[in-house]
């Protein structure tokens, strides 16, 4: 049974297409050069969500609004109250194309954007893993490695697949042995917010 579940668990990325290995500044630039140009989709997998600075006055929360048209998929481990608030005031919450469900046991660290382009390495969703506003000095030490092509393609279903899929969708909640259950929201949506952090509802 161990070998069956191991072998279900490895994938051979076949397929061509770039591979390349960013850290520091490239991988801010490339990353988020993609996450702007991005036609269809965006699905996110990351432990930390936090409220990244992305421009001298624009944060992630900016960048999403401006993609009325793109499905976005968020799963995160934890969120913080800056960005549950800033999510609140905003109208990403009312829109059907932007989703967030919390799972305290995802760790993984994935950007895949148009099913065609694909990061996957260390870097959450914060300021200081793949904000391009971060100061050298406060910037963590991350690597990401970004795909694309028919090959990128491969790995996307792989990520899905195994990592992300069976928590989005629940599937993986029967087998869960976390004793607070109740801290699985599932989708977030905008009354939990507000009800957790008061955040006044106020028309923009």
């Amino acid at each position: 049974m161990a070998e069956q579940a191991q072998v279900k668990q490895l994938r051979r990325l076949s397929g061509s297409g770039e591979i390349y290995a960013l850290t520091g500044e490239a991988m801010h630039e490339a990353l988020f050069d993609d996450l702007r140009k991005a036609k269809s989709d965006i699905v996110v997998a990351t432990a930390d969500l936090k409220l990244a600075q992305t421009g001298p006055n624009e944060h992630i929360i900016d960048v999403f609004e401006a993609m009325p048209k793109i499905d976005i998929r968020i799963l995160c481990s934890r969120t913080t109250t800056p960005f549950r608030k800033t999510l609140a005031e905003s109208r990403l919450l009312d829109r059907t194309t932007f989703q967030i469900r919390q799972c305290e046991r995802n760790h993984s660290k994935a950007f895949m954007i148009d099913g065609r382009t694909v990061y996957v390495g260390s870097a959450n969703l914060t300021g200081k893993g793949v904000g391009p506003m971060a100061s050298e000095h406060s910037r963590n030490n991350e690597i990401m490695i970004r795909m694309d092509g028919s090959r990128a393609v491969s790995l996307i279903r792989f990520v899905l697949d195994a990592s992300f899929e069976p928590f989005w969708s629940g599937k993986d909640c029967d087998r869960c042995r976390r004793r607070k259950r109740e801290l699985c929201p599932g989708l977030l949506n905008k009354f939990q917010i507000l009800d957790r952090y008061g955040v006044d509802d106020k028309p923009r």
